[in-house]
């Protein structure tokens, strides 16, 4: 057998038929057991109980054990199988015993007899043949009276040609049995059944299997079979059944109060089937997810992924008790990973459907943990007190099911399930993940990106599929304005969350996902924002007036791209940003990124920042400082930024990137205008918001004084230009500005 037959024939429901697929020591019970039925005395009906719990492998065992009979079985003794549960409906088990039995009485009767001497003794031979004499015709009759049926088995015999190993011959020739001749009562034909049975010097042995899977009518008339209707001293049964079920269905069909006893009276010697070792069963879990992981893949699992199913199979697979748990496991994922293995983690897979088999409620718990730290870790939802306390409760009873101490471990699940920490009642959810990237990189089970494949074959409804965030990666290496276009679309979209889909590719683009990428879309990338940054920014600002830039990420990526820029190039990569810092058409956003540059590396600001914060030399930001400074003094320049509503920020970066005075003189160049000077207050209101007035614009004139001579001036100004009797609205709506911020 190949690996990959093993592996798969592995994830199989089918019991084992040959010694070569036992894997779990049932060859050797089967032969002992073999042994000790063929010592029974023949001379006593016995009836042997091989107690297990379903799926345990008792089929298995019965499979082997039919083999070792045949094999080692004296002449005259016969073994027959009979399966109730796989019997047609309407037949009872009296007749699928009994009628093979008569055929083989009848067989072994004439098979005894003398050869015919002539021509009358071979007619009368024949007619015997077709009339049924001797002890199948008492079997037969006694099979009519014991089954309670009243019609001629004549009627009713072709029904049980299927699976009782009788000749298509020897079936026609009972369907012609004529049974009114014979009137003697049940006791009695049992009596001369058996003394029959006895002289022909024949043994029996049945097996009877899946008795527990029956109706609770059947299962009580199996019992009565071998209690009763068949009770013969050369019959010996070997019944197979899970002793819980099968005494619970005789409480209820007979309405006694304890089944086991009652089951005692009919089987006089009993065998639990011996229970797996759980390491055999976690061996042989192992073996089959490794030889399938092989078969999926064309090629074995990683050291590390191997440590890891170990691991998940070592904690969580001692709750395994049956080959049956083992199999459903495998072909769960037989099933699942074929068509998952480019989006999963294998060997959390494993561990996934080995908790839906072990522990059902810890894996929708799990599935519901996920769903929720999905939204709380992106920021589109929070969870109360009440709900947390509750989800921690129910985290420690699903664990409480587990033996081993290290099962109950909030820790050790925290390993497949991040976040999660604790033992016993101290569980603590939803904790910080120290390494969230690296379990997208990986696509673990705690994955924000793909976990739901996990539980569905789909990503989560809240994250775009990685073939998109690439498709991005592509287009800004390629098509810079398709980029744009692509990006300022997912502003509108908000997808299922409140985040938008521009948030989510900002945060998708890690440093693992840009570091391997091609220098053209790196720079394609920062060219995005050096080009576009005003206009993610006014159509964020439509969406919120209260948006800060920073809260998209988008300046985090874009410190993430020069410095590996810079690890690659440098003298590039400087290149390329004094390019961007001159040309780039988004003037507001370069000058708040430079802002930013220059308060990081100590040349603005009054915060101290660590030597290894810093993304370049203090010189070589002067130096894209300068550039950027003589920009901002063009005229096109302050014409574009006066196109701009939101210009507060916008000064505070100037007077950063050039001084006080050249944004001063710029303002009195700009204001000499009275309507522009009004124009340019309005534009320097700051936005805020509260419970009593909601969201309103207010003046901070001593703020926006910096700017200005003093906060004097301005307000002589106003008063002058009010004076003149003009621009009324636009003064009325600078005052009120002034008095809301009076009022903040």
């Amino acid at each position: 057998m190949t690996v990959r037959d093993s592996g798969f024939s592995a994830g199989t429901e089918a019991p084992v038929s040959r010694a070569e697929e036992d894997r779990y020591g049932f060859e050797g019970v089967a032969a002992g057991l073999v042994r000790s039925i063929l010592a029974l005395n023949n001379d006593v009906s016995t009836v042997i109980g091989i107690e297990g719990k379903w799926g345990a492998g008792k089929t298995s065992l019965l499979r082997l054990l039919m083999n070792k009979l045949e094999d080692l079985k004296p002449d005259g003794t016969y073994v027959l199988h009979l399966a109730p549960w796989l019997t047609a409906h309407g037949t009872s088990p009296v007749d699928s015993l009994l009628l093979p039995v008569a055929a083989i009485l009848r067989e072994e009767e004439e098979r005894r007899q003398p050869p015919p001497r002539n021509l009358w003794q071979k007619c009368q031979r024949r007619i015997r043949r077709g009339r049924n004499t001797g002890a199948a015709l008492d079997m037969l009759n006694y099979l009519r009276q014991t089954s309670g049926r009243l019609a001629p088995l004549a009627e009713f015999a072709g029904n049980f040609v299927p699976g009782l190993g009788m000749a298509a011959k020897g079936m026609e020739t009972l369907a012609k049995l004529d049974l009114s001749g014979r009137q003697q009562t049940a006791s009695d034909l049992h009596a001369s059944l058996d003394k029959k049975i006895r002289l022909l010097d024949l043994n029996f042995i049945v097996i009877i299997d899946d008795l527990d899977r029956l109706e609770p009518a059947q299962a009580v008339e199996v019992l009565r079979l071998v209690r009763s209707v068949a009770d013969f001293s050369r019959f010996r049964y070997v019944m197979c059944y899970d002793r819980d079920v099968l005494a619970h269905a005789v409480q209820q069909h007979l309405g006694v109060s304890d089944g086991i006893l009652y089951m005692q009276k009919i089987i006089q010697l009993s065998f639990s089937l011996p229970r797996p070792e759980s390491f055999d069963l976690r061996r042989e879990f192992r073996t089959g997810a490794a030889a399938l992981f092989s078969a999926v893949n064309g090629c074995n699992m990683g050291a590390a992924a191997e440590s890891d199913l170990a691991e998940a199979v070592d904690v969580y697979g001692e709750m395994m008790s049956t080959p049956r748990e083992v199999n459903q496991t495998l072909n769960a994922l037989r099933f699942r990973y074929a068509g998952l293995r480019d989006y999963v983690y294998f060997p959390d897979l494993c561990l996934l459907q080995l908790l839906r088999v072990v522990n059902p409620g810890l894996y929708e718990w799990a599935e519901q943990y996920l769903t929720e730290r999905a939204v709380i870790a992106t920021g589109d939802a929070s969870i109360s007190d009440g709900e947390m306390e509750k989800m921690s409760s129910e985290l420690q009873t699903h664990l409480s099911g587990f033996h081993i101490t290290r099962a109950r471990h909030g820790w050790s699940l925290g390993r497949w399930l991040p976040g999660i920490n604790g033992y016993k009642k101290e569980y603590s959810l939803f904790g910080q993940v120290p390494d969230e990237e690296k379990l997208t990189i990986e696509r673990r089970l705690g994955s924000l990106v793909y976990w739901r494949y996990y539980f569905s074959f789909s990503a989560p409804q809240n994250v775009l599929p990685e073939q998109r965030i690439l498709d991005i990666m592509l287009l800004a290496g390629t098509e810079p304005r398709m980029l744009e276009n692509r990006l300022l679309e997912s502003i509108s979209s908000n997808g299922v969350s409140t985040r938008t889909w521009f948030e989510h590719i900002i945060t998708r683009l890690t440093p693992r996902m840009t570091d391997d990428a091609p220098w053209e879309q790196l720079e394609g990338l920062l060219g995005f924002f050096f080009n576009s940054g005003d206009r993610v920014k006014k159509a964020f600002i439509e969406r919120s007036a209260f948006f800060i830039m920073r809260d998209t990420g988008a300046d985090v990526l874009v410190r993430q791209l020069i410095s590996q820029m810079l690890k690659r190039d440098r003298e590039r990569t400087l290149t390329t940003l004094a390019s961007l810092f001159v040309k780039g058409k988004a003037i507001m956003w370069s000058a708040d990124f430079m802002r930013d540059l220059l308060w990081q590396h100590g040349l603005a600001g009054d915060s101290p920042v660590s030597e290894h914060e810093r993304l370049m030399t203090r010189l070589e930001v002067q130096t894209l400082r300068h550039a950027l400074s003589c920009r901002l003094d063009s005229p096109a320049v302050k014409q574009t930024v006066m196109r701009h509503d939101r210009l507060l920020g916008y000064m505070y970066a100037c007077r950063d990137i050039q001084g006080a005075e050249p944004v001063r003189r710029w303002i009195d160049e700009v204001s000499q205008s009275d309507s522009v000077f009004l124009e340019l207050l309005l534009k320097l209101r700051s936005t805020v918001s509260s419970s009593d007035r909601g969201i309103y614009h207010k003046l901070d004139l001593s703020a926006v004084s910096v700017f200005f001579q003093d906060k004097g001036s301005i307000e002589n100004r106003l008063n002058q230009i009010e004076a003149t009797g003009r621009y009324q609205d636009q003064i009325s709506e600078v005052k009120a500005a002034i008095s809301l911020n009076r009022h903040f």
